[in-house]
């Protein structure tokens, strides 16, 4: 009745489940009404009486579609405690690297973009078939950059950069590129070249938004945060002009150039902000500065409140429930969007990168420390796997689910290298179930 065959046509006027002709999915364009009253009558009946959900099932004899095999469907990689023992890391041999780090990684297809300090960016060719014994195949195709860094850039470690969500639907196309650390102080957002032999990357739009360097940058949806050494939070939207608009009313914002634009400016710190992070389900911005973390509201750049973790804060993330991952100098700490300290763990040394994991909400934190990668369980930080790292870990990624049936963990070193975590025994039994069931 909800979501069956029985939702429309002749089947639900045998069962009695009629509703107004504005109730159901796509059953008017109100942008098409050209009559002002009536279009705001048809706007406040359908905001007062709601609509009918998505038909998702139209076949009459009510079966459910026939579920895809095992070996064809996306699978977690970090998923249960078994699977975690076996994962293994990886380190691919053969790669040009300059030295310089890796500050952003994106996956789209079968290509793997590195970019490195330098906004040098390394394209892999990257594939779950196994090659040269290792369990996945990973070769460098070419390299693009921005021709105008070289001679912009500033001091050493200000430069950050994080990719987008965008692209084509077909995963061919690149997701657009946000860069800051030029000497002109500006955020600055890219496109990849078109064509496999473009080797420089296209100039969208440029935003100077702070009164200084812009140390961290992040980015959920539409949505992109950065922090400065202004003690400011801007929260900006790209490509949506008609959310900016929206969002900017009468509030503190308002500036843009090209497809950027400043929605909101938040001023709950009294130092620079030196880590950030947002989550567009949620709808809050975190960020770190000194030894307080500070708490926002996305949609209005409310200040929502100030944890004083005690010590000076070098990294941050939050998940799609509102809890928040905060590495100081000395320690983990696990906190509720509420201000509740809910767990703490000492010694963990020199934090690089954390990532967060897990089916529904964060079950595991993946912390990059010193030459060592932790994985540990989210609820009671218990350290369940550790892995030695040839170079210090800086950048952490885990592939999409729209990638490849297996999920990997990649790896930014602080020599330009990347490295992969994957579960190889893992494809090797879809790989004998598929077989199976092809025999049977």
């Amino acid at each position: 009745l909800i979501f069956g065959y029985k939702q429309r046509g002749p089947d639900a006027i045998k069962a009695n489940n009629l509703f107004h002709n504005l109730s159901y999915e796509g059953a008017v364009d109100i942008d098409k009404i050209e009559d002002v009253m009536e279009r705001k009558a048809a706007e406040a009946h359908i905001q007062n009486f709601g609509q009918c959900p998505s038909q998702l099932l139209t076949r009459k004899d009510g079966r459910h579609p026939k579920r895809a095999p095992a070996t064809e469907c996306w699978t977690q990689l970090f998923s249960s405690n078994e699977r975690v023992e076996g994962l293994n890391v990886y380190n691919p041999p053969n790669q040009t690297t300059n030295g310089t780090k890796v500050l952003a990684l994106s996956i789209v297809g079968e290509t793997l973009r590195v970019v490195h300090e330098d906004f040098q960016i390394s394209n892999y060719f990257f594939s779950p078939q196994g090659k040269d014994n290792l369990p996945f195949t990973l070769k460098l195709t070419g390299k693009v950059g921005v021709t105008e860094a070289v001679s912009r850039v500033s001091l050493e470690n200000r430069c950050h950069a994080c990719f987008l969500p965008g692209g084509d639907g077909d995963g061919v196309e690149a997701p657009p590129l946000l860069l800051t650390g030029f000497w002109d102080e500006a955020i600055k957002s890219y496109q990849f070249p078109s064509s496999k032999s473009g080797k420089t990357l296209h100039l969208e739009s440029s935003l100077k938004a702070h009164r200084g360097t812009i140390p961290c940058l992040a980015s959920s949806s539409s949505y992109v945060v950065t922090g400065g050494d202004d003690c400011i939070v801007n929260i900006s939207i790209y490509d949506y002009p008609q959310l900016a608009k929206a969002l900017v009313g009468d509030g503190d914002g308002g500036r843009e150039n090209g497809k950027l634009a400043v929605t909101r400016r938040c001023y709950g710190h009294c130092t620079a902000v030196s880590c950030i992070d947002v989550c567009a389900v949620t709808g809050v911005v975190v960020s770190g500065g000194g030894d307080n973390v500070v708490v926002h509201k996305l949609l209005t750049g409310q200040f929502v409140r100030k944890l004083e973790v005690g010590e000076e804060v070098v990294c941050i993330k939050v998940n799609e429930v509102g809890e928040i991952v905060v590495a100081t100098k000395d320690s983990l700490q696990l906190w509720s969007v509420n201000g509740s300290l809910l767990r703490r763990m000492e010694g963990l040394g020199d934090v690089g990168a954390i990532e967060l994991s897990g089916v529904f909400k964060s079950q595991y934190i993946v912390v990059a420390t010193g030459n060592w990668l932790k994985i540990l369980a989210f609820g009671t930080l218990h350290l369940l796997k550790e892995f030695e790292l040839p170079a210090r870990a800086v950048c952490l990624y885990l592939t999409p689910p729209d990638n490849s049936v297996d999920q990997y963990l990649i790896l930014g070193l602080e020599d330009g290298r990347v490295g992969v975590i994957c579960d190889p025994s893992h494809r090797f039994k879809c790989m004998d179930d598929a077989l199976q069931a092809w025999f049977e």
